[in-house]
């Protein structure tokens, strides 16, 4: 399953309790660097997979 999650400004706290639960479910995230860096305390050790914005 493919699930596509909308982390708004990145900080936990302003984050529904939805995307977190869907991030810490995740086996792998893949987003722009910058995101990625944002929520790597939520996803720990899971494997990343980051792109460019180009």
């Amino acid at each position: 399953m493919l699930t596509v999650i909308g982390i708004g400004p990145g900080r936990e706290a302003m984050m529904t309790q939805e995307a977190i639960a869907a991030l810490k479910a995740a086996d792998i995230v893949v987003g722009y660097k910058t995101y990625t860096h944002l929520v790597k305390p939520l996803v720990g050790d899971k494997e990343i997979i980051k792109t460019g914005m180009c």
